[in-house]
């Protein structure tokens, strides 16, 4: 299942609106990086950066690792905007699991 949505997140008291399609089925997540220019979407910015660059370097290995976390780090912005309970279990666990994740891009979309 694709969702896609027009979000705003105010990660830090900074409103940044965001489009991001959300893939239900693989816990896919896709958010335009032009909207990504805020404290915590700077991770999301940087791992972008450095995935295009393993593209064009012909690293694929890489350069989906780098591509894997910027989407990552996308839904805990996202988690964190809307206190999705997945970001408050996180939070209490110390650390983001597979799982989470996956609950997370649910959650969302």
């Amino acid at each position: 299942m694709h969702a896609l949505k027009n979000v705003k997140v105010r990660p830090l008291d900074e409103d940044v609106n965001c489009t991001a399609l959300f893939d239900t089925g693989s816990g896919v997540v896709k958010v335009q990086r032009e909207e990504c220019k805020v404290a915590e979407g700077v991770e999301v910015e940087r791992y972008l950066d450095e995935g295009r660059k393993y593209v064009e370097q012909g690293d694929p290995v890489q350069a989906s690792e780098k591509l894997y976390k910027a989407a990552e780090e996308a839904v805990k912005v996202l988690a964190r905007r809307f206190a999705l309970p997945e970001h408050e279990e996180a939070e209490g666990k110390g650390r983001w699991t597979a799982i989470l994740l996956s609950s997370a891009v649910r959650s969302l979309s």
